[in-house]
Parts: structure tokens; sequence; C-alpha cells
């Protein structure tokens, strides 16, 4: 008997499905983004605040259920399975034994962690560079209009 199921079966299955109904409102906002940055409007850019976090914060849930499935899948072994098939060609499997497969994806277990980590930081610090230019351009609009409101008064 043999087991399908790898690692990178489970983080397709959970990505093609959550992050793909997220990536088209990310996109839209991105758009909404230039488009506000362009022609200095906040309304078109504080939508992008919300969407943006949103997005990392089910980013972020499908990152730690990846992980945990990962764990789950190959941390226990059924007494029954001797070997993991995978995938190679259209013809082609290799059976290799599963404590091999098992040390690989603890491996994995530890780097995989690490890159995704590091992109993810990459994505907070710049959520947290966005935002805050975005807030920087709101107070200085509000200054703008109330020393505008004071010029009016004063003539």
């Amino acid at each position: 008997m043999a087991l399908f199921v790898t690692a990178a079966t489970v983080n397709m299955l959970i990505k093609k499905s959550l992050l793909a109904l997220i990536d088209v409102p990310v996109i839209i906002s991105f758009v909404f983004l230039i488009i506000g940055l362009y022609m200095k409007k906040l309304k078109f850019m504080k939508q992008f605040i919300y969407i943006y976090l949103g997005y990392l914060v089910i980013q972020f849930i499908v990152y730690i259920i990846t992980i945990i499935l990962t764990i789950i899948v190959f941390g226990m072994r059924n007494p029954n399975i001797n070997a993991i098939n995978y995938y190679v060609n259209v013809d082609d499997f290799i059976e290799k034994p599963f404590e091999v497969v098992r040390q690989y994806m603890f491996d994995r277990l530890i780097l995989y962690p690490v890159l995704v980590s590091i992109g993810y930081l990459i994505e907070l610090i710049y959520y947290n560079i966005t935002g805050s230019y975005i807030e920087q351009f709101e107070n200085n609009l509000e200054k703008e209009l109330e020393s505008r409101k004071l010029e009016e008064n004063e003539q």
C-alpha cells in the first residue's frame, strides 16, 4: 500500500483553494493603491491597509495549517505503510523507504518555516512601510486642509 499525500500536495490544495480566493481582491487593492498614489487620493490608498492586513492574516493561518498538516501526515507512522511512492515522470514511480522520506520531511520542516518566515517578514515590513506612508499622507492632507481653512478665515 502506498501513501500519495505529500506536504507539497497538502500545501498546494490549501493554497489553491484558499489563497486563490483572496489573490484577486489583493491585486485589485494594489491597483487602487497605485492609482491613489498617482492621483493623490486618500480614499484609494486607505483600502489597502485593511485588505492587505486581511491577506496577511489569512496567509499566516494557512502557513500554520500547512505546517501542522505536514507534521501530522509525516510525523505519525502507520505500521501498514512501509514505503511512499512519489511521482517523478508520467510513467516513472520511484519507491523510497518511509524513513528516508520522513527524514527529508523533518529537514523540510526546519528549512521551510525559516524561508517562509523570511518572506512573511518581508511582507510585514512592506505592509508597515506602506501603511505608515498612507497615515503620513493622511496627516499631511489634514494639516493642509486645516491651513487652507485658516487662510480662508483670515481673508
